[in-house]
């Protein structure tokens, strides 16, 4: 099951309990989610963070958000020769 028919499966299941069986499993959710260790903290082992960051990189990549441009070796010198000054008058 994915997360989705995971929710609704509780959803629908949480509708025939009595409301104090549904305010104890409120208590119960709850309480797991303040043990349950933050989403977005940093993973504790330095080959899982090399991993996630390769993940990441390779998804950036697929989505086009990452892409590259062709090399300038003189950039840093010559900046504006690449500026586009069209709009300017």
């Amino acid at each position: 099951m994915n997360r989705t028919e995971i929710e609704q499966a509780v959803l629908n299941e949480i509708h025939t309990l009595p409301l104090d069986k549904v305010e104890a499993t409120l208590n119960y959710v709850l309480s797991l989610k303040k043990s349950a260790k933050p989403a977005n903290t940093a993973p504790d082992h330095p080959c899982i963070e090399q991993v996630e960051g390769q993940r990441i990189l390779s998804i950036m990549k697929d989505t086009g958000f990452l892409a590259s441009m062709p090399d300038a070796p003189d950039l840093s010198e010559n900046y504006k020769d690449y500026l586009d000054w069209g709009d300017k008058t």
